[in-house]
């Protein structure tokens, strides 16, 4: 996490957060639609991102022809913990 990263109180900036969520997000989409974008999101913060490092994982729930609605979930790593910050999907 580099300084900045962060916002005024020390936690990543939430601009940062749903940015990595976005892409994870089109990524799995392009894994099962091959070059895509992204049509909308929503991102829900669960808790402020802190730590060391930021990690994106997400899921296709579905796919069409021409669309998939997948999720993200960002966690934040550090003192070997890793802690659930935001959920993101795309309808």
């Amino acid at each position: 996490m580099r300084e900045e990263f962060k916002q005024n109180n020390g936690f990543a900036h939430g601009g940062v957060v749903s940015y990595l969520a976005d892409n994870c997000i089109t990524f799995a989409g392009a894994s099962v639609l091959g070059s895509c974008v992204t049509s909308e999101y929503k991102v829900n913060y669960v808790r402020p991102a802190t730590g060391n490092r930021l990690v994106a994982r997400s899921t296709v729930l579905y796919t069409g022809k021409r669309q998939s609605t997948c999720e993200c979930k960002v966690y934040s790593q550090g003192n070997g913990e890793e802690k659930l910050v935001a959920v993101s999907w795309e309808p």
